[in-house]
């Protein structure tokens, strides 16, 4: 059985998804980085019908 492992890259312009289904990128996504976005609601969209075995998460940390 393929693993389904979620990609986030948490970043100051965007929040990019990626879910690969082994090595393979089964799917993608963009959601703008702001502070009146809905990330939950956005991301259940994304993962709907997914079963996840594995995240992998990178952030930026915006300079002060």
């Amino acid at each position: 059985m393929m693993k389904c492992v979620l990609a986030v890259d948490i970043g100051n312009t965007n929040i990019t998804l990626g879910l690969f289904k082994g090595r393979a990128l089964a799917k993608k996504a963009k959601i703008p980085t702001h502070a009146h976005a809905s990330y939950a609601k956005r991301l259940a969209k994304f993962l709907r019908g997914a079963s996840i075995d594995a995240v992998i998460i990178s952030s930026v940390v915006p300079a002060d």
